[in-house]
């Protein structure tokens, strides 16, 4: 584990020696807050989201970078319950309808961001049902293994007691038919 951290120590590392980490100030935290505003945008209910307000954050968003920060996106969609995917998910519909319809006056780099942006929810909202089907099936698998397994266990237990209540019985019947045999004679 140590010599992993080494290594990823001297990956992360510029020139200098120091630990290369994004300033506070840099495009790449700029771009980073506008992905989060971009999502908080999108989980907003659905009667109160304005599509046209999601637009203006994405061409502010393009104009720092056009390469999008698909780990703020997993990262938001991964701590949201169903509903709020739900929300995200109409909000980010009228989005692409807003954008890719016939009327539209939006840019075609804003086009295929928000595709991207699309294609990415979906897929990491895939992922969230996958990780939970998987987790399910192995809970499911595990509870019945260990059912099985304490079930026969019982079974064999059972077997034991009901062969040590039967000793215990032949002893006693044998205890009385001594005693009544010795009291008739």
């Amino acid at each position: 584990m140590k010599d992993q951290r080494k290594n990823l120590d001297d990956l992360t590392r510029s020139d200098d020696g120091n630990l290369a980490q994004p300033h506070r100030n840099s495009n790449f935290e700029f771009r980073r807050q506008k992905v989060r505003g971009i999502c908080i945008s999108l989980q907003k209910p659905c009667e109160k989201y304005i599509a046209q307000k999601t637009v203006d954050s994405i061409e502010a968003y393009i104009k720092a970078g056009n390469r999008i920060i698909y780990s703020e996106i997993t990262n938001i969609v991964y701590n949201m319950s169903p509903e709020e995917q739900g929300t995200f998910n109409t909000n980010l519909e009228s989005l692409m309808t807003f954008v890719l319809s016939k009327d539209s006056t939006v840019s075609v780099d804003i086009q295929d961001s928000v595709i991207r942006l699309w294609d990415h929810v979906h897929l990491a909202m895939r992922q969230v049902g996958n990780a939970k089907e998987i987790l399910e099936k192995s809970t499911a698998e595990t509870k019945e293994k260990l059912y099985n397994e304490l079930y026969s266990e019982f079974k064999g237990i059972e077997k034991e007691y009901i062969t040590i209540l039967g000793i215990f019985a032949s002893i006693i019947i044998s205890f009385v038919a001594g005693i009544t045999f010795s009291l008739k004679r």
